[in-house]
């Protein structure tokens, strides 16, 4: 019997790259029986061998065997990786609705409280009054209240980044898993989860603030602040897409989070590579060079109104791709929790290079 959900998951895996025997391990170890399998392979019109067993995504006992890391730069490492995100995200363009819907709802957070601020500034100074800095000039500050309200805001800007980032997490964990989702049964999920997603948010304001106080103290504190932000980041990189597959609270997704990450990679990590750093070398040798042509060449033909154009594009350009590299560092990470969770290389990624993220340090 057809099941146009697993042809068209079958369809789409075939046209990003993957084999049919490997998209069909995939469907094994997510659960689909083999008759299904076969019925949309033949669907598709693709052979793939029969395989008896069907291991669970559940079952730890029949994991793949994990391939070693690959030997070669960070830059050509996440240059690939991000080629096998954005795979993804082709296949699937709904993802941005995440990204774009959190940018949103923080700008309309952000908007509200500069207004507040402001008013209360022009009106009453509950929250923000005239102060000397350091350097004996006026300047404005907030009160206790005031700083009270921006650690609150801080939560909830945090909040809502996070609450998007965990309906895109249940989405492409779907995908992963050969099973149709939408975005409204994504953020469902993400609902579901709200408990888990504040108290996450709040402990990483927390320590956030705490890393930001340390930088102040001159050299000792710089170095802790440095290490301590390191530790966190590599702790938390799978909290997000942990509280979107499981039902954990938001502490406890952290300290697992932590212990993935050691099982998979070990404690001698010094560094990981960085979807970021791909798009600042972009921006530094492609969109800026191009940015400065345009406003030159549009600014002789138009004038002024040919170098606001030009500025209108840069931004443009820049909004595209700040919500592509946010998409591609998310579905990244999923893949990676994926990935060392089940010991499963997610569709359209290669196992190496996804044992590649994190370099270890090399034996003296």
């Amino acid at each position: 019997m057809s099941n146009p959900e697993l042809d068209s998951y079958i369809r789409t895996q075939i046209q990003t790259g993957l084999d049919a025997n490997t998209i069909a391990a995939q469907l094994r170890t997510a659960g689909w029986a083999e008759a299904d399998i076969q019925a949309g392979f033949t669907n598709a019109q693709q052979p793939v061998s029969p395989d008896p067993v069907v291991a669970p995504a559940s079952s730890l006992e029949t994991q793949q065997q994990l391939p070693p890391p690959i030997q070669q730069s960070k830059i050509k490492t996440g240059w690939q990786l991000f080629k096998q995100s954005l795979a993804i995200i082709k296949n699937n363009p709904g993802l941005s609705r995440y990204v774009v819907m959190s940018t949103v709802f923080s700008i309309v957070a952000f908007v509200l409280l500069a207004a507040v601020y402001f008013f209360d500034y022009m009106n009453t100074q509950l929250l923000v009054i005239d102060v000397v800095d350091e350097a004996g000039e006026a300047a404005v500050g907030p009160t206790l209240l005031g700083f009270a309200g921006l650690v609150a805001w801080g939560v909830l800007q945090t909040t809502i980044g996070f609450y998007y980032a965990t309906g895109l997490s249940a989405h492409v964990l779907s995908i992963f898993r050969g099973h149709a989702t939408t975005y409204s049964s994504s953020m469902a999920t993400a609902r579901q989860k709200s408990g888990a997603i504040f108290t996450y948010a709040l402990i990483n304001v927390v320590v956030g603030y705490i890393i930001n106080f340390l930088q102040r103290i001159r050299f000792v504190g710089w170095i802790i602040s440095a290490i301590l932000g390191t530790v966190w980041t590599l702790a938390t990189v799978f909290t997000i897409p942990l509280i979107a597959d499981k039902k954990i609270s938001g502490a406890a997704a952290v300290k697992e989070s932590l212990l993935i990450f050691k099982q998979t990679w070990g404690e001698t990590i010094v560094s990981r590579v960085s979807l970021g750093g791909l798009f600042f070398l972009f921006y530094f040798l492609i969109a800026v060079p191009v940015t400065i042509a345009l406003t030159i060449g549009l600014g002789m033909l138009l004038g002024v109104i040919g170098v606001f154009i030009a500025m209108g594009l840069f931004i443009l350009s820049l909004v595209i791709v700040s919500v592509i590299q946010m998409l591609a560092t998310n579905v990244l990470n999923v893949a990676l929790y994926y990935y060392s969770t089940y010991k499963v290389i997610p569709p359209s990624f290669n196992g190496s290079l996804l044992a590649s993220v994190y370099i270890s340090k090399k034996k003296k």
